[in-house]
This record gives structure tokens, sequence and C-alpha cells, in this order.
């Protein structure tokens, strides 16, 4: 598109690959001045991507130029001239909607070429605007509602195994639960249950019978080598690495008192750090 006296700027900002930002409202009309030296109360920040501090400040009548000059680079000139001059607020009308749609991922339609064009489109436009608007807005409604769901039940978690520690334990043992309680068809039942529901919920309402069950599995799965993690733990004072004195090692010892044995993975780490057990 050919730069003009109607276009000014906005066909340069918009040739050159910029793009629309941000609004600043300075509360009341002449508080302020476009980068041409209009009045405005309304800001529009464009800026040069490739150097974000480069910017310039447009008015409301201007940005609506420069969304037109974004979008229609193959437009004439004198037809944008000659619709802005025209049909000046049906015109604006249709450039604002057409930043919305924009916006919003919604197809653009074909620059109007006459008044009867121009009509047409801000009709459909706004009808399309409408509803696809609407659409939307449910769904980020319903995402917005499990997020909020999400963190309402990521803080009941928390406070739930804040409060129980019993829990803590429990969840903590989750890992080991298929190898430990498949002689159990009904704790194992039972353990898995309760990690879904609190996975789901955070916050479970359990009865001293249930409480009872979740002790009871605790203690079965206390079945590992006490004597090796005890061998390790008094050997961790005397370990400089602190990868190994304070993740690897711990991990061992607490791995220990749910499974007899160590893989062979994490012996092979010992040996490569010269450790005997």
């Amino acid at each position: 598109m050919k730069e003009n006296v109607e276009m000014g700027f906005s066909i340069k900002d918009a040739d050159a690959g910029w793009v629309f930002e941000d609004i600043i409202d300075y509360g009341e009309f002449g508080n302020a001045m476009c980068h041409i030296g209009h009045p405005i109360r309304y800001g529009y920040i464009v800026i040069n991507p490739q150097n974000p501090e480069e910017q310039h400040i447009y008015g409301s009548d201007c940005i609506c130029k420069f969304w037109i000059a974004m979008e229609y680079k193959e437009i004439n000139s004198e037809k944008f001239t000659e619709l802005y001059t025209k049909y000046h607020p049906l015109f604006m009308r249709f450039a604002k909607l057409l930043y919305q749609l924009r916006k919003y991922g919604i197809q653009v339609p074909q620059f109007p070429q006459n008044l009867a064009e121009l009509e047409t489109r801000v009709a459909e436009m706004k009808d399309h605007f409408r509803g696809e608007i609407r659409r939307r807005r449910t769904e980020w409604k319903k995402a917005l509602q499990e997020y909020e769901k999400q963190i309402l039940v990521k803080r009941q978690k928390k406070e739930f195994l804040e409060q129980n520690p019993v829990f803590v334990t429990f969840i903590e043992n989750q890992e080991y639960i298929e190898e430990k309680l498949q002689h159990s068809p009904f704790l194992f039942k039972f353990a898995l249950d309760m990690v879904e529901k609190f996975e789901r919920y955070g916050n479970l309402q359990l009865s001293e019978k249930q409480w009872s069950i979740i002790r009871q599995i605790n203690d079965q799965m206390r079945s590992g080598n006490p004597e090796l993690a005890e061998k390790i733990k008094q050997l961790i004072p005397t370990i400089t690495n602190n990868w190994l004195k304070t993740n690897f090692l711990p991990s061992l010892v607490r791995q220990l008192e749910y499974k007899a044995n160590l893989s062979e993975k994490q012996l092979e780490i010992l040996r490569n750090y010269n450790i005997e057990i």
C-alpha cells in the first residue's frame, strides 16, 4: 500500500511490521497528545517488535487506520481514503470489529469496495463476532472454573496433609501399594480408592474405621530392610559429596523402609562413588 495523507504514519508502521501492544487511559480528553499531535484521552501503543522501546502512541481514530493497514496491505489507498472520508463512523466501526476478530483468531472478511459492501461487512462481522465471542467466553469460563477447581483441590490437599500426618505416610507409600498389598485384595482396592479420592477432591472425610485401615496399611508397607537402612543412615555424616549426602542416600533410607533391596542402578551409583554397604 502506498502512503497518502489520510493514512500517514499508520501505513508506515504497518508496513514496517509494528504491532499493537496496549491501551493507556489518560483520564480526560486532551490530557495527552498522540505522536502526530492530536489531543487524546485513550492512547493506543504500537511498538516495533524488533525494538520494543521504540513505540508510537495513536489516538482512537488513527489506530483504526493502523488496524486496517495491518490487515489489508494490498488495498488501494485511494479506495481507503474514499471510504474513510465519506463514511467515517461506519468505517471506524469496521476497523474496530476487524481488530476484535483478529484478537480472537476469527477470520477477517475481504475489504469493502463501496458503502453497500461496507454496511454488509459490518453487519456480518457484528453477528459473527457476537456468536463467536459467546462461544469462546463459555469455553474460557469452563477453563477458568476448572483452573479454580484445581487450585482449590491443591490447597485442600496441602491443608489435609498438614492436619493428618498419618495420611502423609500413606501417600508417600503409594508407589509400593501393588507390591506390598497384592496378598490382600480388600486392602489393595481400599488403598487405590483412597489415593484416587485424595487426588480428585483433596480433602477427605474419613471414619475412624477408615483411619484404622490406613494405619494398618502403613504398618504393612513398612516391611523393608531396616538393617541396611540404618547402615546407610550412619554412613551419611561421613560423606562429603553434597548430592549424595542430602539427596541420594536419604532417599535410599526412605526406600528401604518399604523395599528389601536396592536396584542395580542404585548399587552401580554407590560403586561409582566407592561406597560399600
